[in-house]
């Protein structure tokens, strides 16, 4: 008798790994989100920037975004904008 490579319920070793490679993200997406217990996720975007922080509160999103943004901007040798950063919220 050959020796097959699937799993005795008939699943093929590919879609066993994707099945697990799936729940391992929706995992970590769960545990990232259960995390933060008070605060919800803003997706903000200045010019090509795209930047995620967690926060209770629109104003406070935009000051974590605003302090996030000075350090992408030094690490890169960017200028900062001289009228600030320009946030729009991202659905």
């Amino acid at each position: 008798m050959a020796a097959s490579l699937s799993s005795p319920s008939g699943w093929s070793v590919s879609m066993m790994a994707e099945c697990l490679s799936t729940k391992r993200a929706c995992f970590r997406a769960g545990y990232t989100a259960g995390k933060q217990l008070c605060g919800r996720r803003f997706v903000l975007r200045a010019g090509r920037l795209r930047i995620t922080v967690w926060a209770t509160g629109v104003m406070e999103a935009r000051k974590k975004a605003e302090a996030y943004a000075d350090f992408r901007a030094a690490r890169n040798g960017w200028p900062k904008p001289k009228m600030g950063w320009q946030f729009r919220e991202v659905k």
